[in-house]
């Protein structure tokens, strides 16, 4: 795949636009809307691969589904189009310099003996995979067997105070309702993602977005990993099964999600958060342990830092701390199953 490859490659420069003069044969295109946004801040844009023929029309995998946010029953064709239509909306059209031992034209050729090729099956919405496929005669169960990250279920660690995590819940407790100790970091959560090939992960977040509003967006691992106080932390998350098949389709489903992220619904922290996002393209359903975790650690701080004069004080702090710690475990996102309920065990 060469989506993540691709925005590894413009995180350090931007590839000049090409005239449709300068194409050459077997050339790897890529059409972008609006590459600039892309770099900046991760926010996906319209975006397509294709590969350059001889006569200069480009090869491409077209999507024959829209609507739903994942459709139902996908299908994608294999279609030889002008360059005008290739790089429709007025997307400009940048040469990518992937390193291909086949040549240009087995490449072309292989390219060629797809034309009119339908799948029936969820596909790279870009159509990086079809474009993969040609320059390296593997099929994407094969090249995603040599990306052993792609697909994964990652987590990073996210530190808040007490007002930042019930802030976070959706209670915005004025400043003067909470004691100074409502400002000591005691709240724990966790932030997900798919990563993608390139040391990408695509996640629901923030991060870099300019309106501050959460987004589906793609972030390097070291950014991603980084997004808590602890530089570098976080790691995947163990599911009883990992075959290169659930990686291939939690992969294409992040994929297409950040494609059409217009059509994903708003955050929600009960019902809509980043680790729904990732459960979702991981098992294809919407769960999220750490919502409960959050509100029992929620409650639990909160408790904590009641009165002292309260009745039963030391019980109460008990209480607090149990709830707190239990919420943690509860939350923990290293292991996973394939439902919420299986996942309350956890998996060595």
């Amino acid at each position: 795949m060469l989506l993540g490859h691709f925005l590894h490659l413009i995180s350090d420069t931007i590839p000049a636009p090409i005239a449709p003069e300068e194409l050459k044969p077997g050339n790897i295109v890529v059409a972008v809307a609006d590459m600039q946004q892309l770099k900046e801040t991760g926010l996906p844009t319209e975006i397509r691969f294709g590969i350059v023929c001889d006569d200069g029309d480009v090869i491409c995998q077209f999507c024959e589904s829209e609507g739903e946010v994942i459709p139902e029953h996908p299908q994608f064709t294999i279609k030889k189009l002008s360059l005008d239509d290739f790089a429709e909306k007025s997307m400009l059209v940048y040469v990518i310099p992937f390193e291909c031992q086949l040549g240009s034209d087995i490449v072309i050729m292989s390219a060629k003996m797809h034309i009119g090729l339908t799948y029936y099956e969820l596909r790279s919405y870009p159509g990086d995979d079809f474009v993969a496929e040609c320059l390296s005669g593997l099929s994407a169960e094969e090249l995603m067997q040599k990306t052993p990250i792609a697909g994964q279920h990652w987590w990073t660690p996210l530190h808040m105070t007490l007002r930042q995590g019930l802030k976070w819940l959706g209670v915005d407790v004025p400043s003067d309702w909470l004691p100074e100790a409502a400002d000591v970091q005691v709240f724990d959560q966790t932030h997900h993602g798919i990563a993608i090939e390139g040391n990408q992960v695509i996640h629901f977040s923030t991060r870099r977005v300019p309106d501050g509003s959460n987004r589906i967006k793609a972030d390097s691992l070291k950014e991603f990993r980084s997004i808590g106080d602890d530089a570098y932390s976080g790691s995947p998350v163990k599911y009883k099964e990992e075959t290169t098949e659930q990686r291939l389709s939690s992969r294409n489903r992040a994929v297409w999600i950040f494609c059409h992220s217009g059509r994903w619904e708003r955050y929600n922290l009960m019902d809509n958060n980043c680790e729904h996002f990732s459960r979702y393209c991981r098992v294809g359903k919407k769960e999220s342990r750490q919502v409960i975790a959050a509100v029992m650690e929620a409650l639990g701080a909160l408790i904590t830092i009641l009165p002292r004069s309260l009745p039963f004080q030391p019980l109460i702090i008990a209480l607090g701390l149990l709830m707190k710690n239990g919420a943690r475990v509860l939350g923990r996102p290293e292991a996973a199953r394939d439902s919420l309920a299986e996942s309350l065990f956890i998996i060595e």
